[in-house]
């Protein structure tokens, strides 16, 4: 049988997303001496989360010498088209104390990374979580750029609850300047070739204007 229903509340943080979801399942009842004596229900737990348009992944937490997680992309490019090779790049590595610090840390980066698309500079954000080590990268046009996380906003107040007692049990910031970086290779769609999207000035060989080129972040 199915079960429609639609989603008016919140979801592990996230906003109500209003849509609809139908749910099959199946119940079995066990009946002895004319009477109910138990009932046990079975849906597809996945089709909820997958109808609510979220992804549905199982995995372990770890397998050898490998440490699996989750990574979110924040990027200008795909919001302006704003697409500039990156001057610098700052990391931010914490290490969490528990996994209920982990989700905090992932909800309060949401307002951060709000801030900084509006920030002179800024080019994109990944933040990767693996177990209790949480690590974000920023791209930006100059390596000055990143400073103006010191100024104030959700940073700040995030910086301020990791030098007193509220996040963390460690980490560490940096500022990384590439060393190079290399061509951006786009495949013609028309004759299926590889191009230097720069040097060829958007044009292939064969004559057909090329896709656009991979944003740097």
């Amino acid at each position: 049988m199915d079960h429609a229903r639609k989603q008016h509340g919140t979801d592990h943080g996230l906003p109500p997303t209003g849509k609809s979801v139908t749910v099959s399942g199946a119940d079995f009842i066990r009946v002895l001496a004319n009477k109910i004596q138990t009932v046990d229900g079975y849906f597809d737990t996945r089709a909820v989360p997958e109808q609510l348009g979220l992804q549905v992944l199982v995995q372990p937490k770890e397998l050898g010498p490998f440490a699996f997680g989750n990574a979110t992309r924040a990027s200008l490019a795909s919001v302006t088209g704003k697409n500039i090779k990156p001057g610098a790049f700052s990391i931010t590595v914490l290490e969490s104390r528990s996994p209920e610090e982990s989700r905090i840390v992932e909800q309060q980066s949401a307002p951060i990374v709000g801030e900084m698309m509006s920030m002179n500079g800024f080019l994109g954000w990944v933040g990767v979580t693996v177990g209790s080590r949480m690590m974000t990268i920023s791209a930006w046009e100059s390596p000055k750029d990143p400073r103006q996380l010191l100024t104030g906003g959700s940073h700040a107040e995030a910086m301020k609850k990791f030098f007193g007692t509220e996040l963390a049990s460690g980490g560490f910031t940096s500022v990384w300047v590439p060393d190079r970086i290399n061509t951006r290779w786009v495949r013609c769609v028309s004759c299926g070739r590889m191009a230097d999207h720069e040097r060829s000035a958007g044009t292939c060989s064969c004559g057909k204007t090329l896709p656009d080129p991979l944003p740097y972040w």
